[in-house]
């Protein structure tokens, strides 16, 4: 939300700011009551009173989606929950292909309506629980 030209996050339900207008924070939305924040140029997670849940220590990070979300460190590729715990995580130095290096990329998690599953890139596939049905990824 903007308020005087300057952008902030507000609590529509709780009728209260998360995080005011103007702060010199880059603002990302809530989604499942995680936000995506920067400190000294690394990635972690807020919650809805704008406290650390997740501890920036990631070079790059998408938003989280279904309860989870995509995370990269200088040598892993990594999935994460809500709570900060791995559900998966690869090799992010190995260039698998000259032309597609998978470890270049922050994992993006897919939901799969006809099969009720989450998917990273088509080499993980796992449940809304976090319980992996397949795994094509090489350790």
């Amino acid at each position: 939300m903007k308020m005087d030209g300057k952008q902030g996050l507000y609590d529509f339900t709780n009728d209260r700011w998360i995080l005011e207008p103007g702060k010199e924070e880059e603002v990302h939305y809530l989604f499942d009551q995680r936000r995506r924040a920067e400190s000294d140029g690394k990635y972690g997670f807020k919650d809805e009173n704008n406290q650390w849940v997740i501890e920036p220590v990631y070079e790059a990070a998408n938003d989280f989606y279904k309860g989870y979300v995509g995370v990269l460190t200088e040598e892993y590729a990594k999935v994460l929950d809500v709570n900060g715990e791995v559900l998966a995580e690869w090799d992010n130095t190995q260039d698998r292909d000259p032309f597609f290096s998978l470890g270049s990329f922050v994992p993006r998690i897919h939901f799969i309506p006809e099969a009720d599953l989450l998917s990273v890139w088509g080499l993980l596939y796992f449940t809304k629980e976090g319980e992996i049905v397949y795994s094509g990824i090489h350790e």
